[in-house]
């Protein structure tokens, strides 16, 4: 139930009032004569009545672009403290370490302070894996792309 091969992409240009006077006239010739096409092309015409016809409802439209510089700030934000409290960790677990191999005396401080340091990092990872895992699966979440 195809458009006529010479007629198919005319009849959108139909639609949108795009042919000239000629080419209207023409295609108009054609679907007279053509019981197939003229059937089709209503069908195109009722499609093009009903995606006219469809809007998103205005409190969601509102509610969108009244969210969007929340998420935006939060996103930043979020970006702005991960990117400085991964360099600041990577930084103090490195004079840790550099600390501990300088000045191998006073040897239980220095271990009590790196255990907590490896501690924090490996909770922090443990985090940061569980909410990616998390994300990759949320159903819900808005940031999450499909």
């Amino acid at each position: 139930m195809e458009l006529c091969e010479r007629w198919r992409e005319i009849a959108m240009s139909y639609l949108d009032n795009e042919l000239d006077f000629e080419s209207r006239k023409s295609f108009e010739e054609h679907l007279a004569s053509c019981a197939t096409c003229a059937r089709v092309f209503q069908e195109y015409q009722q499609v093009k009545a009903m995606t006219q016809k469809m809007r998103l409802p205005r409190s969601q439209d509102a509610t969108l672009w009244a969210e969007y510089p929340k998420g935006v700030m939060n996103r930043l934000s979020r970006g702005l403290g991960w990117g400085l409290l991964i360099p600041g960790i990577t930084l103090l677990v490195g004079y840790s370490l550099y600390e501990f191999c300088r000045c191998p005396g006073e040897a239980l401080p220095k271990i009590g302070v790196f255990a907590v340091l490896i501690g924090l990092v490996l909770l922090f990872i443990s985090v940061v894996r569980a909410r990616y895992e998390e994300a990759k699966t949320d159903r819900y979440s808005k940031e999450v792309e499909r």
